[in-house]
């Protein structure tokens, strides 16, 4: 019979009002590592737009072939009948609408919130759809600001934010294969079932990376997340994002932002625990 890791640190209850300012304000620092990351990003997605050249039977002629042509190599042929350049790949192009829409958007969005910002003065000369990286600058800029400004809104900006960057964060990070905060597990939590605001069986669990993690170094998964924080490290965690969830003492021993969380050495025993997400119904 296996029993639970020893608790790294002991939870303590937390005031509703202190660990909601608290989570808005590591939803603001990833809103802006976000947007940091996709300005970054963009030349590098850009990149994968081209699938390559056409091959060099395609320069002919194929008009007065004897065979009959299909309809997608009739369309790839111009007036002359000779093919066109490979088309760009759909899906980064896809990419490339998503990051530049959701640009735009935060930002007119942002000076929406801040009247003192005349859009026709502050907002970027050139359209976001040809470069949206000075628009994502000037979101990263205007930030604190209009996190500041709608602190007490029923829907303060950086959760508006956080739900339309997460997916364009997702799939830009996915077409790269870069490894990014916020990976959800494919499992359920042992202890909320994965609980959401739209009901039961979603993915929770979710990994996170300290800003000042060094993932260029190896990670002991042995080391105390006492002598990690002791030695001046930090360490990668899951944490669970469910609603009201409260995992027994003896289960989990640390807290990330009022969530409960569990460091690197305690993953396999969690990994056993995860209910599997296949069969689950909201309730």
């Amino acid at each position: 019979m296996s029993t639970a890791p020893a608790p790294a640190v002991v939870r303590r209850p937390v005031d509703a009002s202190i660990d909601y300012q608290r989570r808005l304000a590591a939803k603001a620092r990833d809103a802006r590592r976000d947007l940091e990351y996709l300005a970054a990003a963009w030349p590098y997605v850009g990149a994968l737009r081209e699938r390559g050249t056409p091959r060099r039977w395609v320069q002919h002629d194929q008009r007065r072939a004897s065979r009959m042509l299909r309809v997608r190599e009739i369309e790839r042929r111009g007036l002359r009948g000779v093919a066109r350049p490979t088309p760009a790949d759909v899906s980064v192009l896809d990419v490339l609408s998503q990051i530049a829409s959701v640009a735009e958007w935060i930002v007119r969005e942002m000076t929406h919130v801040l009247p003192q910002y005349r859009p026709e003065i502050w907002l970027p000369a050139r359209a976001a759809s040809a470069d949206p990286r000075p628009w994502l600058r000037l979101a990263t800029r205007l930030l604190p600001q209009a996190d500041a400004a709608t602190r007490s809104d029923d829907e303060p900006i950086v959760m508006w934010i956080e739900a339309r960057l997460h997916p364009v964060i997702t799939t830009a990070a996915r077409l790269l294969g870069d490894a990014r905060d916020g990976q959800e597990l494919a499992g359920l939590c042992p202890w909320c079932g994965g609980r959401t605001s739209k009901g039961v069986g979603y993915p929770t669990m979710r990994i996170h990376y300290p800003a000042e993690l060094d993932l260029t170094q190896p990670l002991d998964p042995d080391v105390s997340p006492i002598e990690r924080l002791a030695a001046g490290q930090a360490e990668p965690l899951i944490v669970c994002h469910g609603l009201l969830c409260d995992p027994p003492r003896d289960a989990c021993g640390l807290d990330w932002h009022g969530q409960p969380a569990w460091a690197m050495r305690e993953w396999d025993w969690l990994a056993k625990r995860l209910h599997p997400v296949a069969g689950r119904a909201d309730r």
